[in-house]
């Protein structure tokens, strides 16, 4: 997702995402065409709701129905996709090309607005704050943890992946978490704070 992100960014794009959700959007595409073109994950979302869920609470379970729906999607004999979004924009009362160059005029705007200074501070305050995030339920967790946060939180900033993950990995030797232990699936990780929480519980 953030390397998708990304590279639209670099054609000139600009990328909408709602503050503490992973998922986003391309600003100057249609809300109306958004909706109609994300009905699987309205599918997902509702399957969810009927056990009184959101994909947010239970990832591991939105992404088994994604893999059982796409698996479903897949069986369809393929067409031109191409030609076959088109035509549903179309229907849906709009122009193809209209919204593509909606959506360049509303890169170039964004584009004008933001500084290469602010975009980076904005990266640091979002990595400062995984830690904390990652630990507000659970007590440890892995470092493919900590990567697909930092992936999911610099979305909209421009970062590649690789420079996502060089910043998440700094985390370690800059003491905002720190190693538990090894299993064989890696290091557990955690923050000097939920120790400092974890030593008192026990002394207690």
């Amino acid at each position: 997702r953030l390397q998708l992100a990304t590279e639209l960014e670099r054609r000139g794009f600009a990328i909408e995402r709602v503050e503490g959700d992973w998922r986003w959007s391309i600003a100057g595409v249609p809300e109306t065409v958004c909706r109609f073109f994300s009905a699987r994950r309205s599918a997902i979302e509702a399957e969810l709701a009927k056990a009184g869920l959101t994909s947010a609470e239970a990832p591991a379970v939105a992404a088994a129905i994604t893999r059982k729906s796409r698996r479903a999607k897949e069986d369809v004999i393929d067409v031109d996709r191409f030609a076959r979004w088109r035509s549903a924009v179309e229907q849906l009362d709009f122009e193809p090309d209209a919204i593509v160059k909606d959506a360049q005029e509303a890169g170039r705007h964004a584009a004008a607005q933001r500084s290469q200074a602010t975009i980076e501070l904005h990266v640091r305050q979002e990595m400062m704050r995984l830690p904390a995030a990652l630990t507000e339920f659970e007590a440890t967790f892995e470092r493919r943890d900590l990567i697909e946060a930092a992936c999911n939180s610099l979305v909209a900033t421009g970062t590649p992946v690789d420079e996502a993950v060089r910043r998440a990995d700094a985390l370690l030797p800059a003491g905002a978490i720190v190693a538990l232990g090894q299993t064989r699936d890696g290091l557990v990780l955690s923050t000097p704070e939920m120790v400092a929480i974890e030593r008192r519980l026990v002394e207690r």
